[in-house]
């Protein structure tokens, strides 16, 4: 949904507007500590594949990081699921020997039947 202005959040919070490709770099240049707590909501997998690969390489995802994923399994009809930021997980694990436990695993149904699972792990090894 596109929004014809910013909604209003509260004065401790920053909402960065534009691609993550156009958005992420330059914030990671402004604010130098690790990620505590990562929401991802990119939905599509070269989104959630730029953003999980980018905070790796500048050291940011450490051990204690929180992931929390949105959508890692979406279920757009009784026959389709996507799966992309599933993926994305899946080779980001693979591309940097990451050790995790899952948190937990939330199942929604959204408008009839539409099916989303969000789900969070922590970072128990990390070794970039």
């Amino acid at each position: 949904m596109k929004l014809d202005h910013i909604p209003y959040v509260p004065g401790d919070v920053i909402l960065i507007e534009g691609l993550f490709q156009d958005t992420l770099e330059p914030f990671l240049e402004e604010h130098g500590e690790s990620v505590s707590f990562l929401h991802m909501d990119a939905d599509l997998y070269s989104s959630t594949n730029y953003v999980l690969s980018t905070l790796a390489d500048a050291g940011r995802i450490v051990k204690g990081t929180i992931i929390e994923f949105d959508e890692v399994f979406y279920q757009d009809t009784a026959h389709t699921l996507l799966d992309d930021e599933h993926r994305a997980y899946l080779k980001f694990m693979e591309d940097y020997d990451v050790k995790v436990r899952w948190l937990h695993f939330f199942q929604r149904t959204r408008r009839g039947r539409r099916a989303t699972t969000r789900a969070s792990l922590i970072i128990e090894e990390f070794n970039s």
